[in-house]
């Protein structure tokens, strides 16, 4: 019912807007997938899903992944953008506001208004609700060369703010920095609990059109005590020439008073390589150490016991064809490995150190 509100209060706003708008564009995605592996968790009756997996758990099931419809209004120095989405992916977007009583907006996944009017040379001030500007990765697969999101963009940053941001060019074209205030994490590791707001601070260098680097550092009360988490991500793409790219992304976190008063650390490093073999065929790789030992905070959200101190390495090999008309698949192998036997389960349900996955999804952009 709450989507079903959602979808007419958006048309109408469209409808409104696009009488006075200058432009309007609209598009739109689709994500489908079926999953299987030798190992997973039964969470409820005839349900499985693996372990340590946000946006792609449930096995041996056809998933409507995400579905959604994106609407970008222009009208002189006024830009409104709105996407309204349905499908699996949200009870990963809002898992602590999904169901009767939760969020009535979890439809509508993003909406900002961004005013930049010609006399502030570049700079822009945006207000509204959109996804996370830290990580390599994001919340959509079809943005990201793989199509299980790492550990590290899972359980070390948010997915989504509520907020206002500043975007400042400090050289045209080169390096902008964007300085956010926002309620905090999106309830993923936490709930909103507390009535303070969290800074984000991005800055984006782009030397030249095959070299980026992206900077983001967020900190901010996240906790009915008041305890301060701060998160450090550093992402590297470089694209070698037309057929070979490479990408890193390192993620350090902290949280005070975590647990029983204590401090705790988590960090990710993932590293990326992607082979253009053909036009419309092309081949990625992802390796990745998510390291939760110090107190086993971050991962407590996940299906293994809350405080499980482990580190986990995964590997995972991509293949994306693209079949026109916005139109692609792919198939994906992944292996995970703990330290710890207590959060992987095996084929009869007993603990295990591994986890494999093989996956294949269809895609669609319009």
């Amino acid at each position: 019912m709450d989507f079903q509100k959602g979808m007419i209060w958006c048309g109408v706003f469209f409808s409104a807007l696009s009488v006075r708008a200058q432009s309007i564009q609209f598009g739109g995605d689709v994500d489908f997938f079926l999953q299987t592996g030798p190992q997973s968790v039964e969470t409820a009756p005839g349900s499985r899903q693996l372990p340590g997996r946000i946006f792609d758990a449930r096995i041996n099931r056809f998933i409507l992944n995400w579905a959604s419809l994106q609407a970008t209004l222009k009208k002189e120095s006024l830009q409104t953008q709105i996407e309204i989405a349905g499908g699996e992916a949200l009870d990963g977007l809002t898992p602590n506001l999904a169901g009767p009583g939760g969020d009535p907006g979890r439809f509508i996944t993003q909406a900002t208004l961004t005013y930049a009017p010609s006399g502030w040379r570049g700079a822009s001030l945006s207000a509204g609700k959109f996804f996370t500007p830290l990580g390599f990765e994001t919340v959509k697969a079809k943005d990201n060369w793989q199509y299980s999101r790492s550990l590290g963009f899972n359980y070390a940053i948010p997915f989504w703010h509520q907020g206002v941001t500043l975007g400042v060019p400090l050289w045209p074209e080169r390096l902008k920095m964007n300085l956010s205030v926002v309620n905090g994490w999106d309830g993923r590791i936490a709930a909103d609990n507390n009535q303070h707001f969290s800074a984000i601070l991005s800055v984006n260098a782009t030397p030249n059109t095959d070299f980026t680097v992206n900077l983001n550092v967020m900190t901010g009360p996240e906790s009915a005590a008041d305890s301060v988490r701060d998160v450090q991500e550093l992402n590297v793409s470089y694209r070698l020439n037309e057929d070979w790219s490479f990408a890193v992304d390192g993620m350090t976190g902290t949280q005070t008073n975590a647990v029983a008063d204590d401090r705790a650390r988590w960090s990710s490093l993932a590293f990326y390589a992607r082979l253009l073999v053909a036009e419309t065929w092309a081949l990625s790789a992802r390796l990745e150490e998510f390291d939760d030992s110090d107190q086993g905070f971050a991962l407590s959200g996940g299906l293994g016991g809350a405080g499980l101190k482990q580190k986990i390495t995964a590997a995972t090999l991509a293949s994306r064809w693209d079949l026109g008309e916005g139109l692609e698949t792919r198939l994906e192998l992944r292996q995970d490995r703990s330290d710890s036997d207590a959060f992987f389960r095996d084929a009869q349900g007993e603990k295990a150190s591994t986890q494999a996955s093989a996956t294949w999804a269809l895609l669609h952009r319009f």
